[in-house]
This record gives C-alpha cells, structure tokens and sequence, in this order.
C-alpha cells in the first residue's frame, strides 16, 4: 500500500490494522484505514487515495492487484 513507516523496519509488538466502512449523507461508501489507532498515511508520491476517506472503488482497485486469482496454481 506504499504506507509511510520511514522509522520502523518491523510493526510494534500487537500492532492492528483496521478497515471501515462509511456510508456518507450523499449515498457514497469510502473506506478509512487505522493502524495502532491513526490514519494511515502513505508515502510521499504514492498518495493514491486519503486513507480517511478513500471511495470503495478506488481502495479495491488498488487493493486488486495483491489479491491472487488462482490459488490452485
């Protein structure tokens, strides 16, 4: 996800990663991801999306590309 952990090589002994889902007034779904209780950022020049509010279609299609299609193989 290109997150920016410029300080840490390995996460914190019981780090969390969490995932929301939030409907806004408008009808739209985004997704906000936390990790050990702030905002994800991503690193500087690979700010595909706010982590704060990222539209459902934008965080899955780059979500896509890491999920594999055939796992038999």
């Amino acid at each position: 996800m290109k997150a920016s952990n410029h300080n840490m090589l390995w996460p914190p002994y019981a780090s969390n990663i969490l995932l929301e889902l939030w409907k806004k007034s408008d009808g739209s779904r985004v997704i906000r991801v936390i990790y050990n209780g702030q905002v994800l950022k991503l690193q500087k020049g690979h700010e595909w999306c706010d982590l704060n509010a990222c539209p459902v279609d934008t965080f899955l299609s780059y979500i896509d590309q890491y999920i594999p299609t055939d796992i038999a193989t």
